[in-house]
């Protein structure tokens, strides 16, 4: 179960190399088996807001996953535990940030289980059961009345398209404009690359 409190330790598993003996490095690709989500937030107005707290609920975040390594190639398969709704998944972020016109973090970088389409949104297209987002602000000094968006409403036409992927940090961007509050979700921002040689004792 991947909570708020979960240590940040992330897991890789390499892909299949077949060599003949030899005593030569052999190079193998290494894959995340987690995705990761944070949140930032920026402004397009003059209005002072401060944001008081965040919650992100309904990520399908208990799972388990099988590497099986018999093969040729690497296959994997999560499973998932059946048990979500809103109560499920939850992330609260309670926290007084000012934001500015610059988009800024308001959260760590979370690990998290890949989300299919079928996670994010019910698929008996009701929205009880979807993720979603709720920010309670002040604008000019005064508190807001919370505001709850399902994140049903970002994806717009290509539902199917909307995936948190293995090895991507899904970006949650809260954009507070003249009259309303847009989000942009930006899933392509991949983790750090880096080559390192390992010794081996055999």
């Amino acid at each position: 179960e991947m909570t708020k409190g979960t240590p940040q330790f992330d897991f890789l598993y390499s892909d299949i190399v077949t060599v003949d003996p030899q005593n030569v490095p052999v190079p193998l690709e290494f894959k995340h088996l987690f995705t990761a989500f944070c949140i930032t937030a920026k402004k397009n107005v003059e209005t002072e807001i401060t944001i008081t707290k965040i919650t992100l609920s309904g990520l399908h975040n208990n799972k388990s996953a099988t590497i099986d390594f018999s093969g040729n190639t690497t296959a994997y398969v999560y499973n998932d535990s059946g048990n979500y709704g809103q109560n499920y998944g939850q992330f609260e972020f309670v926290q007084n940030f000012t934001i500015g016109t610059t988009e800024t973090n308001l959260t760590a970088t979370y690990l998290m289980w890949p989300q299919t389409p079928g996670d994010i949104i019910n698929t008996e297209n009701t929205s009880d059961d979807d993720a979603k987002i709720s920010i309670e602000y002040i604008a000019d000094s005064k508190t807001q009345e919370p505001r709850t968006f399902s994140l049903r409403s970002l994806v717009g036409d290509n539902p199917d398209e909307f995936v948190w992927e293995p090895g991507k940090i899904n970006k949650i961007n809260i954009v507070f404009d003249v009259n309303q509050i847009t989000f942009i979700i930006d899933s392509i921002i991949p983790w750090n690359s880096i080559e390192k040689d390992i010794p081996v004792q055999l």
